[in-house]
């Protein structure tokens, strides 16, 4: 090619590059005006999102022109200053453009979130201070300024606890009591049966007064006495005046106050005031005002194993719960509940219900039915009308169907409906049938007839004194109750039984589990499966099933050594399963709610508590103080679970006469000295001990995370007892989490060695002896002892029983304990303290709850003299981290029962640092507790003074706030038009205040480092930092403000004026040596 054809050809590429560069200077341009469009409108979402598409092409075209202008530099290398110029100002006016079209989008997000701030700062004062503390810390999580939704989100989140919590709070007095009472009847179990041993005892009611089998409050004699006779024989007794149960005094009671003056007293022995005693003795009440009518109807009630019977049913849409009245049909089947107090239903003033029934209502006018549970009452309310009433002149179309034809005449109620199914069944469409009349309503059940009567409608011959529904005071229940007191009893919730909440599935399960389940004649159940889908889905399986029979007979054929049917000419049968198919999802649904079912048709309400609450699966766990109860027990549970078809088969007990009673079957063998595993742990009859089953890994197989975590989570502890040896691999594993070790990577050799060493002294684990037994005999007086403690790298909590008796003897014994690995996030060890401290209230919590012994008083220990002081003092002056845990303790303990104990004796120290599996066996200190334990209280450790707050960590600091006279922002007067005013204050809002909010730290802060002749790198977009090209800068640009934000920089191609942030400076110098 000659050098005039290369000329031509460079200058006709040239001529295409240079008019690629003129189009990214026009689209430069249509950028610029784009963005002065953009900044003088209020942008919408649509709009902001187009923005930030346009700013990516820009930025995409800003790569692009750089490779563009060096291949004008090379081509045009006779003209490379013009072509540099021209590189400048291009770049120049990309930076330009890209920092105003992202301030615009900077300011934008910042109108969102200062609107969002604005908000949130107007709803937080009304919040309360536990959630505005709880906002605070969740605040503090957040990365990013909290939006309106993020604090939208955290209210919802924060409504489903409380309610929760007030639901849980709710039910607290009844289970406490129940709690209590139980813990009042029970005694320190020594012999049981079965696969091991719990402690349990007879739940029985003994009144304190009359000795009758009921509580106090349900003694007739104890509510006929007046009031200062209640008094007196509760100081006579030695009661609680708070909760009327021995034990305790009132000021330690954890139930609620007086219901009427909020005092530390029972209700029943309020005393009431002197202007209020006056008692309402009238059932009746003379009135000229109309009578009422009230809407009833006519159904069919069917309980699965009675007939349908006709009942006038009452709809009461104030009612709380649905009631039926089972005496109108004996074959009623009914299940007994926990007893609660019914108030203001009918004739039974504060009557105890203790039965429920499941029944279909079914209206005779219509095809509608519908299966509802009830509590059952002997008598819901007096006959309704409470008179005749004369119907002759009511204009009732003749084409509707009443669903009470004999509405106007007395007739008792059997079956009231609640609110929870009365809106359902009312229909919209109203008939009104004159002025002063009834009115007619539609409803599922037919036309309902309700509403006042004109008084010339009754009967002539009717009394002037109206029956109303009032409280009656008889003298022999109620005769220093004061007026107030039973008005009260109109609007008091009744108290609902605990109840578990099912989702609609696990509903209709329990429906259909009434509804299909019934005994047959050998007393077993007979059920059906509970199908979500119809069984029509499975298809015709018999066809398919006879197809394969007759291959396998056509292969049989041909080999008769396997044939097993001698005669293919008989008939095939159909063989069908009887028994509960186990693997499906329904099975142990199925036969636990039998054996629920059946504990509730016991008719000893103390051995069905036993199968209700002691079965774990198909093993009963039981046990009892003595012999006698104990056999007792085994005779009686054997009988009632035989008569369902579920027998006992295999026993273990620690007492020979259980072996030998004649309720177990002398064919099976078993001896008294047989271990069995029991809720995971092996029990040892003979020496009433516990074993942990331990797995020891194969030492030859490579170590990785996988194979330790396997091998951790096989030693089942569920006690926590191992808890010091356990921690140690929860820290290995933590530590290879720390390295980013792979699944199945093998670990470094620091880790293999204390890996090893914790391997080769697990077999000392196995041969570990734990007695069950944790209380001494016969104890008078029982203590809980929980100890917390904290190291860097973990936490964790153990509980203490501490039990003496008449005689002087006093044991301690380890009952169960919980570790926790430190968080990954460094933290104080004051905080860690905190958290074990927390942990230790929780886990006390949680055994208060499961014992069933009564616990006298419960004692916290802890070694950190600044968490005592922590909660000691006040929380609302600590960090909103240490504050909320220091609230929470407070909630769940008394800060009077937390007390100092030294490092070296506290138990909970082993699991902070880990023990190994050969030293365990042999501290005296973590089985037994501390030695001062033993001692009198007297000689127990104390802390001498606590922190002061100045000394704490963790503390508020305090700020003080100086306001500024507020100088004229725009002179309103210097305007002649009010929009005029409000685009400039817009214009100023965005530019003098908004801008402002965020500190820009790399406009505001000056370079000191990059100066003239420095050595530099340039940062270019896609290319590797190796390939960067280097230069010096010969030239800054300093601003109106002072701050340099361009730099020149002279490289071997030439000058490039770059921003500050696009300059990396590079070290031209060694560091000084010391």
């Amino acid at each position: 090619m000659s050098l005039s054809e290369d000329k031509d050809s460079n200058a006709k590429q040239l001529k295409e590059l240079l008019a690629k560069r003129s189009s990214v200077k026009g689209r430069l341009t249509k950028f610029k005006r784009y963005l002065d469009v953009v900044c003088s409108l209020k942008l919408s979402k649509t709009q902001i999102k187009e923005l930030e598409i346009n700013i990516d092409k820009i930025r995409a075209m800003s790569s692009k022109f750089d490779e563009l202008q060096a291949q004008i530099e090379v081509i045009n290398c006779d003209n490379m200053d013009s072509e540099i110029d021209e590189r400048d100002g291009i770049e120049q006016i990309f930076t330009s453009h890209l920092a105003i079209a992202e301030e615009q989008l900077d300011n934008l997000a910042k109108q969102d979130e200062l609107l969002d701030m604005i908000i949130i700062k107007i709803l937080i004062p009304k919040l309360d201070n536990r959630t505005a503390m709880k906002w605070e810390e969740h605040r503090n999580n957040l990365s990013d300024l909290p939006t309106l939704k993020d604090f939208n989100k955290f209210l919802t989140d924060r409504a489903d606890v409380l309610q929760t919590m007030f639901q849980n709070k709710f039910d607290t007095p009844k289970a406490t009591q129940s709690r209590q009472n139980n813990n009042n009847n029970n005694s320190r179990s020594t012999k049981s049966f079965s696969s091991t041993v719990q402690n349990t005892g007879s739940v029985t009611r003994q009144c304190v007064v009359c000795k009758g089998n009921h509580w106090i409050y349900d003694c007739p004699t104890f509510l006929a006495k007046s009031v200062q006779e209640r008094r007196d024989e509760a100081l006579k007794l030695h009661l609680c005046s708070n909760c009327l149960r021995t034990g305790h005094r009132a000021h330690d009671c954890k139930l609620g106050p007086c219901r009427e003056c909020k005092r530390r007293h029972n209700s029943l022995l309020h005393l009431p005031n002197s202007n209020n005693t006056s008692t309402s003795n009238a059932s009746t009440v003379n009135s000229n005002s109309d009578n009422t009518d009230r809407g009833s109807s006519e159904i069919s009630v069917n309980n699965s194993i009675s007939d349908n019977f006709v009942e006038n049913h009452i709809l009461l849409s104030t009612a709380m719960v649905n009631v039926i009245n089972p005496q109108t049909n004996k074959q009623f089947r009914v299940c007994t509940i926990n007893t609660i107090n019914v108030i203001g239903i009918g004739n039974n003033l504060a009557e105890h219900v203790n039965r429920s029934c499941i029944a279909r209502l079914k209206s005779f006018s219509n095809d509608y039915s519908v299966v509802q549970s009830f509590y059952v009452l002997n008598q819901l309310t007096g006959s309704i009308p409470k008179q005749s009433i004369d119907i002759s002149q009511f204009n009732i179309p003749r084409d509707i169907q009443l669903a009470d034809p004999n509405f106007n005449q007395p007739s008792a109620i059997d079956v009231l409906i609640g609110a929870d199914l009365f809106w359902d069944l009312l229909g919209c469409d109203q008939l009104t049938l004159g002025h002063n009349m009834p009115k007619l309503r539609s409803s599922k059940l037919g036309w309902l007839v309700a509403g006042p009567i004109f008084p010339r409608l009754r009967n002539r011959s009717s009394p002037r004194n109206i029956p109303c529904h009032v409280s009656i005071s008889d003298s022999d229940e109620c005769n220093n109750s004061d007026i107030n007191y039973q008005l009260t009893k109109f609007w008091e919730l009744e108290q609902v039984p605990d109840k578990q909440y099912f989702s609609k599935i696990e509903q209709a399960c329990e429906d259909h589990f009434y509804r299909n389940t019934y005994r047959l004649e050998s007393g077993r159940f007979c059920v059906r499966l509970p199908l979500i889908d119809s069984p029509d889905c499975l298809g015709d399986s018999y066809a398919m099933a006879k197809k394969r029979l007759l291959c396998l007979e056509k292969r049989f054929r041909k080999n008769p050594e396997l044939k097993l049917q001698s005669d293919e000419s008989n008939p095939i049968k159909t063989l069908r399963l009887k028994t509960v198919t186990y693997g499906l999802a329904s099975a142990t649904y199925l036969s636990t709610k039998c054996l629920s079912v059946l504990a509730e048709d016991c008719d000893d309400q103390f051995i069905g508590n036993i199968i209700k609450r002691d079965h774990y699966v198909d093993d009963l766990v039981t046990g009892s103080n003595n012999e006698s109860e104990l056999l007792y027990i085994q005779r009686k549970v054997s009988d009632t679970l035989k008569s369902a078809g579920f027998k006992l088969r295999k026993f273990r007990s620690n007492s020979p006469s259980i072996l030998s009673s004649s309720v177990i079957d002398q064919n099976v063998k078993v001896s008294l000295s047989e271990s069995t595993n029991t809720l995971g742990l092996n029990w040892n009859p003979k020496t009433d001990t516990l074993q942990i089953s331990i797995v020891i890994p194969n030492k030859s197989d490579v170590v990785t995370k996988r194979s330790i975590l396997s091998t951790s989570f096989k030693i089942f502890d569920p006690l926590g007892i191992l808890s010091p040896c356990v921690i140690i691999p929860k820290m290995l594993l933590q530590s290879l989490w720390l390295n980013k070790n792979g699944w199945d990577e093998p670990v470094s050799s620091d880790i293999l060695k204390s890996w090893n060493k914790f391997i080769n002294n697990l077999s000392f684990l196995s041969d570990l002896q734990i007695p069950r037994s944790t209380l001494c005999e016969a104890p008078s007086y029982i203590e809980i002892h929980t100890f917390s403690d904290a190291s860097q790298v973990a936490y964790g909590a153990c509980v203490y029983l501490r039990s003496h008796n008449l005689a002087g003897d006093v044991k301690v014994n380890l009952l169960c304990a919980k570790s926790k690995v430190a968080p990954l996030k460094p933290t104080t060890i004051p905080r860690l303290e905190l958290c074990a401290a927390l942990l230790a209230a929780k886990l006390c919590k949680t055994v208060t709850s499961s014992l069933r012994c009564e616990v006298n008083r419960i004692i916290y220990w802890c070694d950190s003299s600044v968490v005592l002081s922590w909660l000691n003092g006040n929380s609302a002056k600590l960090k909103t981290f240490v504050a909320n845990r220091v609230a929470e303790i407070n909630e769940l303990t008394d800060s009077s029962s937390w007390r100092y104990v030294p490092t070296d004796q506290n138990p909970a120290d082993l699991i902070s640092r880990g023990v190994s599996p050969d030293q365990i066996t042999n501290l005296n200190l973590w089985w037994s507790g501390p030695n001062f334990l033993i001692q009198p209280e007297c000689d127990w450790p104390y802390l001498n003074k606590l922190m002061n707050e100045t000394d704490l960590p963790e503390m508020k600091s305090t700020s003080a706030v100086v306001q500024e006279p507020v100088t004229e922002i725009l002179k309103i007067d210097k305007f002649s038009s009010f929009l005029k005013l409000r685009r400039i204050f817009a214009y100023r809002w965005q530019k003098e205040y908004v801008a402002e909010l965020q500190q820009r730290s790399k406009w505001r802060t000056k370079s000191a480092s990059l100066k003239v002749g420095d050595l530099v790198l340039l940062h270019e977009d896609n290319v590797p930092p190796l390939s960067w090209r280097m230069g010096r800068v010969s030239r800054l640009f300093p601003g109106t403000d002072g701050v340099t934000r361009v730099a020149d920089v002279q490289t071997t191609r030439g000058c490039f004026r770059r921003p500050l942030t696009r300059i990396c400076p590079l070290p031209t110098s060694l560091p000084e040596e010391d």
